[in-house]
């Protein structure tokens, strides 16, 4: 290669390659990693409403933790462990992934409560009647933490099912512009969305797959030729010797990719589920259909999830449909009644929302599926999975937004430790009373009943769910802020807001 064309030819090909000669929109191999990317992580909301009792949410009694671990001034921790339930509404079902499992206590709102619904507010972290703010689920789905590269056409950037009952239509997500959006009832139009453009391993079309595919290792085969010409050149430079080999390691990465996944249609575990029948909801005479309903959407969002369909989603369990409340657990009332009545209703609300908590039991296990055969490592691991609702837990009126009833599962990829409960109330000691059947705030000015159970800002948990998705500060810091959600109602001063500016401490 002496010749001046042969040179910029040389150069022509180096500076090329990526973009180019294979058109390719990411070369991790350039940057000194493996082709083989980690898993994706993907992130789903499980939405219940009318808050929780503290005594059926939170262990009491003899399944109330025996000792505590102090991580730091106001955060304690306990393990989860042992056979049997966790709580009243935790239950056995939770016994297979319960050391994959976070239960966090004493995560507040910041702002006051402004009454009604406010479903939004578990992913924003505001209530605001007025305006909608964007949620975090919809910074995940356009953040290149969760898609570097953009999804392929069709392919739902998040997905938002609905089992719903007699309520009116509630939304938990927003858009960067402020709109809602809707969840989708129909779960075989939620079938077409995430699968309707899918090509399944085992469909006649995969044939066609295999031609293109045979004509792009056709393609990589004459470049690869061309790289081991350029490499038995004795005047090849070393720095572009370097950055030759690196690609001719990109080279056989992508060849082994496209020989064993066809089309880049299948996934470990991926499986194209059948089309659901439409199983009617949303009048008072369908009750029945909603366990059906739930399980069905529920195995339609693993499937998703395991075909990487999509990364982020929100799945909202509401009341039943009959008006005598949850007529297949033996029509025990309504549950938004029932709500406001607390300590009375104690055993009908312990049954609905371990019902709720059987639903999301099974998802986690759905997930905890092996995804990785040389790790070990399941969807599960590889998700954060948050079960919550936009009430708070109390023993007097559920709906305030404080001590925030949260759950969390999956691993994230390794982003934070399992297996815990997590206390971040302001307890002096290990021994410090729980809260018991008093409201957590005075309603008529809002101040703290005890300062001594004062908790955190809500906000930081937010934060933390962004930060093990691999945001920064870049991806969710709003104008004129330093961290996430509404921060304009700490009126008696009572939490540190330098705290809810940053991720939760002790994850």
């Amino acid at each position: 290669m002496t010749s001046r064309n042969q040179t910029l030819s040389r150069r022509r090909l180096l500076r090329g390659i990526g973009g180019t000669v294979l058109g390719l929109p990411y070369l991790p191999s350039v940057m000194g990693r493996s082709f083989a990317a980690p898993a994706p992580k993907r992130f789903i909301f499980v939405f219940t409403s009318n808050g929780q009792l503290i005594r059926n949410w939170y262990p009491q009694g003899a399944l109330a933790p025996q000792s505590w671990r102090q991580l730091e001034n106001n955060v304690r921790e306990a393990t989860l462990d042992g056979a049997g339930p966790i709580s009243d509404v935790l239950g056995e079902a939770f016994a297979p992934v319960k050391k994959k499992l976070l239960l966090l206590r004493g995560l507040d709102l910041v702002t006051p409560n402004q009454g009604g619904h406010q479903p939004q507010l578990p992913l924003s972290g505001y209530i605001d009647k007025i305006k909608r703010h964007v949620s975090i689920d919809q910074l995940m789905a356009y953040a290149k933490a969760v898609y570097p590269t953009t999804p392929a056409l069709g392919q739902p950037r998040s997905m938002h099912q609905l089992i719903k009952g007699w309520q009116a239509a509630t939304y938990v997500s927003t858009t960067k512009d402020g709109a809602a959006i809707a969840h989708e009832v129909d779960v075989g139009k939620s079938w077409q969305n995430a699968f309707g453009n899918f090509i399944d391993p085992g469909s006649p079309d995969v044939d066609l797959e295999k031609r293109r595919q045979a004509m792009r290792l056709g393609v990589m085969d004459r470049v690869r030729e061309q790289y081991a010409a350029l490499q038995a050149n004795r005047r090849l430079g070393a720095e572009d010797r370097t950055r030759l080999e690196a690609h001719v390691t990109l080279l056989s990465d992508l060849d082994a990719q496209l020989r064993g996944a066809p089309g880049g249609t299948s996934a470990a575990g991926c499986s194209r589920p059948s089309q659901p029948a439409n199983l009617s909801q949303g009048s008072q005479s369908d009750d029945a259909t909603i366990p059906g309903l739930t399980r069905t959407n529920i195995d339609l969002l693993v499937a998703a999830i395991r075909c990487d369909r999509t990364r982020v989603a929100t799945l909202m369990l509401c009341p039943g449909t009959d008006r005598r409340g949850f007529g297949f657990l033996g029509g025990i009332g309504d549950h938004h009644d029932l709500s406001h009545q607390m300590v009375a209703a104690r055993s009908q609300l312990s049954r609905i929302n371990r019902w709720y908590g059987d639903q999301v039991a099974y998802l986690l296990t759905q997930l905890d599926q092996v995804e990785d055969p040389s790790t070990g490592a399941t969807y599960l691991d590889n998700s954060v999975v948050y079960w919550g609702n936009e009430d708070g837990c109390s023993d007097g009126d559920s709906h305030e937004q404080a001590s925030m009833p949260v759950l969390l599962a999956g691993r994230a990829g390794g982003a934070w430790k399992t297996g815990r409960y997590i206390d971040y109330r302001a307890v002096i000691t290990a021994g410090a009373d729980e809260q018991g059947p008093r409201p957590y705030y005075n309603p008529r000015d809002r101040k703290p009943n005890n300062r001594d159970i004062i908790g955190r800002p809500y906000n930081s948990l937010l934060i933390s769910l962004m930060q093990a998705m691999g945001l920064g500060p870049s991806d969710y810091v709003q104008p004129g802020q330093t961290g996430f959600g509404a921060y304009d109602g700490n009126i008696n001063n009572q939490y540190a807001l330098a705290d809810g500016e940053k991720g939760l401490p002790g994850l």
